[in-house]
């Protein structure tokens, strides 16, 4: 049996849909409270548009994620489209995961075996870790069969990450001792 979205919502008030003019961590204006006589959801859901129709979280896509992963109960929405970035001079693709307003997924393990997941079964390259309100991330990649990860630096161009439909690259700086 594949996962449903059910009372999950997160995608709705973390990821940018375009055709609606809704920035990434804003929640939709269409989105309906738990109390309304439908219950939560979507309220224009029959006649959504495109971006919305053709997004899936990961979690929806792969039934061997338990259900504490669940978007809304991680904190985190893992973003099935990949972004390009570049660290140590190469672009290469990342897994983007968005980090809900409100969530402190950096301290969750999951998020961790979510990201060493992805790094190790070469899924991508790297995971863009994005943090509201949108202003930094962090960017995880092997390096020598190690976990390591850096902080991007603003876009000094739009004085903020770009959204989901710019992808743009980032520079980004290491933090960690040794590099």
């Amino acid at each position: 049996m594949s996962h449903q979205c059910g009372s999950c919502t997160a995608c709705c008030s973390t990821v940018a849909v375009k055709e609606l003019n809704l920035l990434p961590w804003h929640r939709c204006g269409h989105l309906r409270d738990p109390w309304h006589k439908d219950g939560p959801g979507c309220g224009i859901y029959a006649d959504r548009p495109y971006s919305c129709r053709s997004w899936r979280c990961v979690w929806l896509q792969d039934d061997t994620w338990p259900d504490d992963y669940r978007p809304d109960r991680l904190g985190a929405v893992v973003d099935e489209n990949h972004d390009l970035i570049e660290i140590d001079g190469r672009k290469v693709k990342a897994v983007q995961i968005w980090a809900m307003a409100g969530r402190e997924v950096t301290k969750d393990p999951r998020l961790y075996r979510i990201i060493e997941s992805i790094l190790r079964q070469n899924v991508a390259p790297a995971v863009l870790l994005r943090l509201p309100p949108g202003t930094e991330a962090l960017a995880f990649f092997l390096k020598n069969g190690k976990i390591q990860y850096c902080r991007s630096k603003l876009d000094e161009g739009e004085k903020r990450l770009g959204d989901q439909s710019a992808r743009l690259n980032w520079l980004f700086a290491l933090e960690r001792a040794g590099k």
